[in-house]
């Protein structure tokens, strides 16, 4: 049986393909206030609140920094029992260390 749904967050549950050039440039303090350019991916989140509707936790299992990750949850309104993000693991995506 499936507990737990882990899924991705940028351009998974969220096109943030607009804060591509601040991520690469690691301008995270400027991302907040380009969010509004971004827009939520309505078939992963409908995934994700089904899951949520009948006792599944979800997990967020990203590259990028957790205040981004956070950030990029709070202003959609996404929540989330955990995240994994870049600081939290010496080995990352797509190694299993944020997976145990």
């Amino acid at each position: 049986m499936i507990n737990v749904l882990i899924l991705d967050l940028d351009d998974t549950l969220v096109d943030t393909t607009p804060l591509k050039p601040f991520r690469e440039a690691n301008q995270w303090r400027d991302i907040p206030s380009h969010l509004h350019n971004c827009r939520a991916h309505e078939g992963p989140l409908e995934v994700l609140r089904t899951a949520r509707s009948v006792g599944m936790r979800a997990a967020i299992f990203t590259n990028a920094p957790s205040n981004y990750a956070l950030s990029v949850l709070k202003y959609f309104g996404i929540s989330v029992d955990h995240v994994v993000a870049y600081h939290d693991v010496g080995k990352r995506k797509h190694q299993r260390e944020g997976l145990d």
